[in-house]
């Protein structure tokens, strides 16, 4: 497990290693990097942030409270459809 401001696998071994496509990995990557959790260092390689941590429990918690929020529209556009 990479700590804050250790360098990642570069993408084509990791792609290998996992056995999926570049692109899948490249995409995760770039993912990752829109969140803030990794950062890219030209000619240096991709690295876990400092506050990646922070980052993805805030982010969890995001989703989490999205899907709350969807559930409870849901629930109330049911009830209103039963009645």
């Amino acid at each position: 497990t990479p700590r804050p401001g250790e360098s990642l696998p570069a993408i084509g071994p990791l792609a290998g290693e996992l056995r999926v496509n570049r692109n899948a990995v490249a995409k995760a990557y770039s993912d990752l990097e829109g969140l803030g959790v990794i950062e890219m260092q030209p000619g240096g390689g991709y690295f876990l942030k400092e506050n990646a941590a922070f980052t993805l429990r805030r982010e969890r918690l995001a989703a989490k409270l999205g899907l709350a929020a969807r559930i409870h529209r849901h629930q109330a556009d049911m009830h209103v459809v039963l009645y």
